[in-house]
């Protein structure tokens, strides 16, 4: 699993936008967010839930009388869409949004 998103990193995602120091960062980050969404819909199939259900970044936690929460909306770019879905993904996203005119995707039709 872990080296089919590198294998489509490496044909997704251009080492020239990035500078070479930086791309194997960028590439870290695409394969980790893919890994994490991978092993939640991991843990749901072990309890008996639908896998590929993208819940987002988890912001309260409860356990027994005690609950926590955060807002998480100051973190996360808006725009990002499926990006915001870990915080690989978001930084991921934040380092497309700088280096270069926005995300990129390639081989689709103009």
């Amino acid at each position: 699993m872990i080296q089919a998103r590198l294998n489509l990193a490496d044909a997704m995602l251009s080492e020239s936008r990035f500078g070479v120091d930086i791309f194997p960062y960028i590439v870290g980050l695409y394969v980790a967010h893919y890994m994490y969404l991978y092993a939640a819909d991991m843990r749901g199939v072990a309890v008996g839930t639908a896998g590929g259900i993208n819940s987002g970044i988890q912001t309260a936690k409860s356990v027994d009388k005690v609950s926590a929460s955060y807002d998480a909306s100051a973190t996360l770019d808006p725009n990002a869409g499926f990006w915001n879905n870990s915080r690989y993904g978001s930084e991921f996203w934040e380092y497309l949004m700088m280096f270069g005119a926005g995300a990129v995707q390639l081989g689709t039709p103009e």
